[in-house]
């Protein structure tokens, strides 16, 4: 999915373009991402998945309407929620 997306957002924009240099910030942010596993600390656990969260929101807000329909779909699918515990 990534590397789906970067390819699409590279046609849409100029070299240099502020946007583009924005989606490509944000997902070198998702590739390096450091998550956490089961047992860490719960607080850990909500920060990282809120984190993650951010990450998602601005990739979809500034990338899917520039994607080909069935990325900007796939990429719009993806939700990130965090367990309050419930």
């Amino acid at each position: 999915m990534v590397s789906m997306a970067r390819d699409s957002i590279a046609q849409g924009f100029a070299p240099g373009s502020a946007k583009r240099e924005r989606i490509s910030d944000i997902l070198a942010a998702v590739r390096s991402f450091r998550f956490c596993g089961p047992s860490d600390d719960p607080d850990e656990q909500t920060a990282v998945t809120a984190g993650y969260r951010y990450l998602v929101i601005q990739l979809k807000r500034l990338a899917a309407p520039i994607l080909p329909e069935r990325a900007a779909v796939r990429l719009e699918a993806l939700d990130v929620e965090v367990d309050k515990g419930l």
